[in-house]
């Protein structure tokens, strides 16, 4: 399940750029994969929530 690496890496990015901002929160992070792409959304969205 390499989605669940990748959204580890795209959060860890997130919380570093907000982190040099200094924003207080990040309300959302929005993805758009292509047709190409090898991930698969679902799991991309259920590797983000926990569930």
């Amino acid at each position: 399940m390499h989605e669940m690496v990748v959204t580890e890496s795209i959060l860890r990015i997130t919380l570093d750029h907000a982190a040099r901002a200094k924003a207080a929160k990040v309300n959302a992070i929005t993805i758009k994969l292509g047709q190409l792409s090898s991930l698969v959304d679902d799991s991309i969205r259920s590797a983000s929530t926990g569930s």
